[in-house]
């Protein structure tokens, strides 16, 4: 015992200059948080409860100081289980008639131990002086037990349902306190009450400093105060405090005052370099709030998307049926199954078939869309003779184009070879180009050329019409998107043809493009696919 009473008082300062400086600086970290307002009451409670302990037994046994510990150690049980109750927490949530019991217990306790009753007196046992125990020890040691107990009940509690982080930090912190704790109550009560021996009690601030220990490696392992801001306030504080210790040492009066005056100095550069970090810290913080909250909303958006897709796909099935159903009567109608027609009558269900077939191409392109976006839009690959597909809708177009005075010429596309891919798919993608190339054509010439580029097939559909601004091609394949010089044009159109074909050709592992010299010079669309189909 003799080789630890040596070190006493250096341990003693040394473990109340820590524990002092951390209370402060944890408070200074977040002033509204109860769990940091509760955790440097604790601290600063813990360095009273030492240097009491230590006036007790230095130079003499002191029957006044020795009932001053325990007063003392009773709020610093209470602050234990505070401070484990609200963890990790920034408020306590406890009501306050439960506050208020706590407080008059605390006081009757401490009415208690400031009596003879705690300690009788001071007897020489052994030829040393030992504390004589009274009634009054047994409400001291219910009360601290209780709530020891409970503070690390409430611990090991939250270490076992809490996040994986908030886990490791309370365990830390719970091995910490049980360790300091079991030490306080084994060696410093117990042995006073049950043998009248206090030769354990000037160990006690090893005790709290396995508790400081540990609560430091939570601090500098699992961030559960800002440790940027604590490194940086004690550097700070230690080197004012070693130049403001030397000045005191110092023979000479101007030694004296240039050491105090630095350290004001550098008391003044810390707190403005505190306050830049905290600055930065707070920043970061709002960042991480933000992308936390745009991440949150990003979920949102894409489960709603994936909800619209869902309402989409069924309000165009509904709609598909009514429309298909009066096409069919349409064309009943038109070929005399009801009865005789007249020129006017034919007109007029020429003007309904031509209306109900934009509807239906419409609804086509709905469910097309809500496919894509529900990752339905498969693929069923095959081989398959371009070459005769671009024909097939060329010779389609011939008509349209004749009456529009418009010139349709395609290349020869006999030497292209076979191609695996939908048919269905490559023969919408052709469709719409050369249908767009025709309904905004104000020239008079399309020309459609296929050939073959590297590993695959491209297919080009080029006009000389209204053609579009620079500024819109990585537009064009949008959804909805229409160019500005086509909106003040009287031809239907969604905006979702472009983007059809483009989702269409991606599948097949291929790309679109769009080309065009300006307003009124024309322009060019096309696409490239592999030979082979990449799944």
């Amino acid at each position: 015992m003799g080789i630890f009473s040596q070190f006493q008082l250096p341990i003693l300062l040394i473990c109340v200059g820590l524990n002092s400086l951390l209370a402060i600086l944890v408070l200074r970290s977040n002033r509204r948080s109860h769990t940091n307002i509760i955790f440097a009451s604790l601290s600063l409670i813990i360095s009273i409860w030492l240097v009491i302990m230590y006036l007790a037994i230095n130079p003499r046994l002191d029957l006044y100081w020795a009932r001053a510990s325990i007063i003392v150690a009773t709020p610093m049980s209470v602050c234990f289980f505070l401070f484990s109750y609200a963890l990790p927490a920034t408020r306590l949530v406890l009501k306050k008639w439960h506050l208020l019991a706590i407080f008059i217990l605390i006081e009757v306790v401490a009415v208690i131990n400031s009596s003879s009753l705690a300690f009788r007196g001071i007897e020489i046992i052994g030829g040393k002086a030992q504390i004589v125990a009274g009634p009054g020890m047994m409400p001291f040691m219910i009360v601290t037990t209780f709530f020891s107990v409970a503070a690390i009940f409430f611990l090991f509690k939250k270490s076992i349902s809490g996040g994986r982080k908030a886990k490791n930090q309370i365990r830390l912190i719970l091995f910490g306190m049980f360790v300091m704790l079991a030490l306080i109550i084994i060696s410093i009560p117990l042995p006073i009450i049950l043998f009248k021996n206090s030769s354990f009690v000037p160990l006690a601030p090893f005790y709290t400093l396995i508790f400081l220990t540990t609560t430091a490696v939570s601090i500098l392992k699992y961030n559960l105060f800002d440790i940027r801001i604590l490194a940086t306030e004690m550097l700070v504080a230690v080197l004012v405090f070693i130049l403001l210790i030397e000045g005191i040492f110092s023979k000479s009066i101007v030694f004296i005052a240039l050491k105090i005056f630095f350290a004001i100095i550098l008391g003044i550069l810390g707190d403005l370099l505190v306050k830049s970090v905290n600055n930065e810290i707070k920043r970061r913080r709002e960042i991480s709030h933000l992308l936390r909250s745009l991440e949150l909303a990003n979920t949102r958006l894409k489960k709603m998307d994936k909800q619209k897709s869902e309402f989409l796909s069924i309000a165009a099935h509904q709609l598909r049926t009514p429309l298909s159903i009066a096409k069919g009567f349409i064309e009943l109608i038109k070929d005399k199954a009801y009865g005789k027609t007249t020129k006017e009558m034919d007109k007029t269900l020429d003007k309904m078939n031509q209306s109900n077939e934009r509807l239906i191409n419409l609804v086509d392109e709905f469910l097309d869309i809500s496919r894509i976006e529900q990752g339905r839009n498969g693929i069923k690959a095959a081989k398959i003779d371009l070459g005769k597909i671009v024909d097939d809708v060329v010779e389609e177009f011939k008509g349209e184009a004749r009456s529009k005075d418009i010139k349709l010429s395609r290349d020869d596309s006999s030497k292209l070879p076979l191609v695996e891919a939908d048919i269905d798919k490559i023969r919408h993608v052709l469709f719409n180009y050369l249908d767009n190339a025709v309904k905004y054509n104000s020239g008079n010439i399309i020309q459609v050329k296929a050939s073959i580029k590297g590993p695959g097939v491209s297919l080009v559909v080029k006009d000389n019409g209204i053609g579009f601004a620079k500024d819109e091609t990585h537009n064009l394949f949008d959804k909805f998107y229409r160019a500005s010089n086509v909106r003040g044009i009287n031809v239907n159109g969604t905006g979702l043809g472009l983007y059809v074909c483009k989702k269409f050709v991606e599948a097949h592992s291929g790309r679109v493009w769009a080309k065009s010299r300006g307003i009124n010079k024309g322009s060019e669309f096309g696409f490239w696919i592999p030979f082979k189909h990449r799944k």
